[in-house]
C-alpha cells in the first residue's frame, strides 16, 4: 500500500531521508509537505512510532490534481472505502485546505462525506454511520493549491506532541522541526544548542542518536 508521510513544508528531502534511513523503506516521490512510500500494513506501525519527523501517517487514496469543489468530490465518488470502513463503523472527514480557492476547508469535508456515503451505499447497500466527535475511521482530505490527496488516518493525534512534554510552552520550538534540524547536521554525536530554551533540539538530538521511540 501506499503510505504518506505528512510533513511541515520545506523538510520533504529531510523526511524522506528520514523513511529511508529508519524504516528502511524506498520512497516512492515527494511533493510539499508530503512524502510517499510503499509499505506493508505492519510498517504502518513502525512509521507512527519511529518517525520523528512526521506529523501524521495515512494510507493514501487518492493523489491528484482538481479544479473545482466538484471535482474533489468526484474522485471522492470513484473510491472504494470498503478496505477501510466495515459495515457498522462510523467515519469523519477531517479537511485541510491551503491557498485560494472558492470554497472552504468545510465546504470540502462536506462534499467528500457525501461522496463517501454514495460511494459505499452504492457498493454494500448499507449507510455508513457518521460521528464527528468520536468516528471508527477518520477520512483524511488534504488541498493545496490545486494538489488533492485523500487518505485514511492511521496515527490519531498528530505526532508532533511527544510524549517527554509535561507542558506545552505556546512558544516552544516543533519537535518535528527540531528533528528535521538535528537529520540536518549530519552524524555528530556532540550538539552544542547555544539558544536553548524549552530544550526541544537536545531532547530530539538525544533521541534520534540513541534510536529512542
Amino acid at each position: 500500500m501506499l503510505l504518506v508521510s505528512v510533513v511541515p513544508p520545506g523538510i520533504e528531502e529531510v523526511a524522506a531521508r528520514e523513511v529511508s534511513e529508519v524504516l528502511g523503506l524506498a520512497v516512492y516521490g515527494t511533493s510539499a509537505g508530503r512524502v510517499f512510500f510503499r509499505a506493508s500494513p505492519r510498517d504502518i506501525y513502525r512509521a507512527n512510532y519511529l518517525l520523528r519527523t512526521s506529523t501524521r501517517v495515512l494510507v493514501a487514496l487518492a493523489n491528484t490534481s482538481f479544479s473545482t469543489l466538484k471535482d474533489i468530490r468526484d474522485v471522492a465518488s470513484s473510491l472504494d472505502y470498503r478496505e477501510f470502513l466495515a459495515p457498522g463503523r462510523s467515519f469523519a472527514v477531517r479537511a485541510e485546505r491551503a491557498g485560494k480557492h472558492g470554497f472552504t476547508s468545510i465546504d470540502v469535508a462536506r462534499e467528500v462525506g457525501a461522496a463517501v456515503i454514495d460511494s459505499y451505499s452504492s457498493l454494500t447497500g448499507i449507510r455508513p454511520p457518521v460521528d464527528l466527535e468520536n468516528p471508527d475511521v477518520v477520512l483524511r482530505v488534504l488541498v493545496r493549491g490545486s494538489s488533492l490527496l485523500i487518505g485514511i488516518e492511521t496515527s490519531g493525534r498528530s505526532l508532533h506532541k511527544r510524549g517527554y512534554r509535561v507542558y506545552n510552552h505556546p512558544a516552544a520550538l516543533n519537535p518535528v522541526i527540531a528533528a528535521a534540524m538535528v537529520y540536518s547536521v549530519g552524524k555528530s554525536e556532540t550538539l552544542l544548542d547555544p539558544m536553548c530554551g524549552g530544550a526541544t533540539i537536545p531532547i530530539e538530538f538525544v533521541h534520534i542518536r540513541r534510536r529512542y521511540p
